[in-house]
């Protein structure tokens, strides 16, 4: 999948991981993410690093996209933040959602994607 925010493609490759195991498998065992990858857990309120060598860059977004929050530099073995609204987590290695200009308030949209939990805005 493609990441933009509004009319600006960002430099992101994302999977989706829209099924219980492969939310619940995430990052944990793997090797750090390349610069460009992304994993969009949906539907997911919360987030864990638990199994993770390596930190994270954490985006929560409601059902249409709007970024909530980023937690920025997510360390291994650590529980992320609860946010209001949460239905779904973009996961990036750590630094990519500052370089990307990522910021709360901006609306995501994923070219691609079909999944009972997220929806591209209108």
């Amino acid at each position: 999948m493609e990441v933009r925010i509004g009319e600006r493609n960002l430099p992101l490759k994302v999977r989706p991981a829209f099924g219980f195991w492969a939310r619940l498998k995430g990052w944990m065992f793997a090797t750090p993410p390349g610069e460009e990858e992304g994993l969009l857990l949906s539907p997911c309120r919360r987030i864990h690093t638990w199994g993770m060598r390596f930190s994270i860059d954490a985006v929560y977004l409601d059902r249409s996209g709007r970024v909530l929050a980023v937690e920025d530099n997510l360390p291994p073995g650590r529980v992320g933040g609860t946010y209001e609204g949460c239905s779904q987590v973009l996961e990036l290695k750590a630094g990519s959602a500052r370089a990307c200009g990522i910021v709360a308030g901006d609306t995501l949209t994923f070219s691609g994607v079909t999944c009972r939990g997220y929806q591209n805005p209108p």
